[in-house]
């Protein structure tokens, strides 16, 4: 999903809902907002849609991933009703 504003793309997201076991999961990643349009709300705005989008489709669950340094995007995902359930640990290879 994007949204489009003054002739820009102010914000992209995306979203999987693959189907398969006894749930639906929403899969929500990739949310971008353009740092001229930032704080003006498009970020609830494209989850808000993308939310629905999922449930609409059958999803009875969404998850999504978030590092734990951004700080907006950990605050937009809680405002949506996201929580932690776990967290990952990586390390580079050499």
């Amino acid at each position: 999903f994007s949204a489009p504003l003054e002739g820009k793309t102010a914000a992209i997201t995306r979203g999987t809902s693959p189907r398969g076991g006894e749930h639906t999961w929403l899969g929500y990643s990739a949310v971008e907002v353009a740092e001229d349009f930032r704080r003006q709300g498009l970020g609830t705005l494209l989850g808000r849609h993308m939310l629905y989008w999922g449930t609409a489709g059958g999803a009875d669950g969404a998850y999504l991933d978030v590092i734990s340094t951004n700080v907006a995007g950990r605050g937009l995902y809680h405002n949506l009703g996201f929580g932690e359930h776990h967290r990952h640990r990586s390390v580079r290879a050499g």
